[in-house]
């Protein structure tokens, strides 16, 4: 859907993804699309108690700005719903992403 909206010309201010249990998996799709300077993704996603970290890593390996993580609540005493937010890069940062590799 991302690469679709992408081809089209849509450019992203906000993104939401909705799926705690494998939101994680899909914020790549967002490492090479146009979004405005100001763009940021919005990720619910599950963690461990401890584990808070792990989606802001995974953000800032990927290239975006400006990881945060809040607890959005207590699902089990082992899992929490939390909301990785992140800003897209702006585009001439991706056009020099691609040009170097």
């Amino acid at each position: 859907f991302v690469k679709l909206m992408d081809e089209r010309g849509v450019v992203f201010q906000h993104a939401v993804i909705n799926l705690p249990a494998s939101g994680l998996d899909f914020i790549d799709c967002f490492a090479s699309v146009q979004s405005s300077p100001s763009a940021f993704v919005h990720c619910y996603t599950f963690v461990p108690p401890d584990g808070f970290g792990g989606p802001v890593e995974k953000a800032e390996r990927l290239g975006y700005r400006n990881a945060t993580v809040r607890e959005v609540r207590d699902v089990a005493p082992n899992k929490r719903m939390v909301l990785l937010s992140f800003q897209l890069p702006p585009a001439e940062e991706k056009a020099n992403k691609k040009q170097k590799v």
